[in-house]
């Protein structure tokens, strides 16, 4: 190489030296940031229990529910009233047969022709007779209570409510026992029904008023159910509903809105007249 040459490499700037391009380091990748989890939240605490709650509406042995009354005080000549028949019950008295006929609940009361039959709690209680075209049951009413429970007063000499419903409570007389229908001998059919349907429930205790205390039959007859009672097997009196009269502090909680819901139903059943059979 001549001095020249040298001298022009020597004198060249670094700028005369081509250079590959040198791409910048990469970024190392992003890590996602989590938000903080908060912390679980506490158990909710249970609801506070309902003051104004009345209990299943098929009140059985041991539980809660309204008051239900015993439909007959007492016979029409002063006497005791005779338990007859229950469910699956056996025994006879003077042609009155039980056989173990009631294969359901329901319960057969034993008076005299004409003594007065009481609804056993408010409602709106209606002349059933021939309802479905069955004529088993007799002269009929059934009580609509309001809370999806029904009950029925079956094979009444008279009735004494209207077809189109009228409102009555445990002190009203709704008819007079008889043997109308399929029956042997003067007597009450008493049942209990979830409302729309056939098949009766446990009737469950059903008070009384006995010497100004308010007593609940089968169990102050010493039974635990009405199940399978033999014919007979104990006899009552009832002094009404006196014993039992609630405060006036408790009236508005339960019975002004069940009340309410009744009177509703009754003047629906009053716009539409007697139900045609079916």
């Amino acid at each position: 190489m001549t001095a020249l040459g040298a001298a022009s490499l020597l004198g060249a700037g670094p700028s005369a030296v081509a250079q590959d391009p040198v791409d910048p380091p990469e970024a190392p990748p992003a890590v996602p940031v989590r938000p903080p989890v908060p912390p679980p939240a506490p158990p909710a605490a249970d609801p506070a229990p309902d003051p104004t709650a009345t209990g299943p509406a098929t009140a059985g042995p041991g539980t809660a529910g309204p008051v239900e009354w015993f439909p007959l005080r007492r016979n029409v000549d002063g006497t005791e009233v005779r338990l007859g028949c229950t469910f699956r019950s056996r025994g006879s008295s003077g042609g009155y047969e039980c056989g173990g006929h009631h294969d359901r609940w329901a319960l057969d009361l034993i008076a005299d022709a004409g003594t007065p039959v009481h609804a056993v709690r408010a409602g709106v209680a209606r002349d059933a007779t021939g309802e479905g075209g069955d004529s088993g049951y007799g002269n009929v009413v059934r009580i609509d209570h309001g809370d999806g429970v029904e009950t029925l007063y079956a094979h009444l000499s008279a009735v004494l409510v209207p077809a189109e419903g009228a409102l009555v409570d445990e002190d009203t007389v709704i008819g007079l026992v008889g043997s109308t229908g399929s029956s042997s001998a003067s007597h009450l059919h008493y049942e209990k029904r979830l409302l729309g349907s056939d098949e009766p429930v446990d009737p469950g205790p059903m008070a009384a008023c006995v010497l100004g205390t308010q007593v609940s039959f089968p169990q102050a007859a010493g039974h635990e159910s009405w199940f399978g009672l033999p014919w007979g097997a104990f006899t009552l009196t009832s002094d009404g509903t006196a014993c039992a009269t609630p405060t006036p502090a408790d009236r508005p909680a339960v019975a002004r809105p069940l009340r309410d819901r009744l009177l509703g139903r009754f003047l629906v059943l009053a716009q539409i007249g007697d139900r045609p059979a079916g």
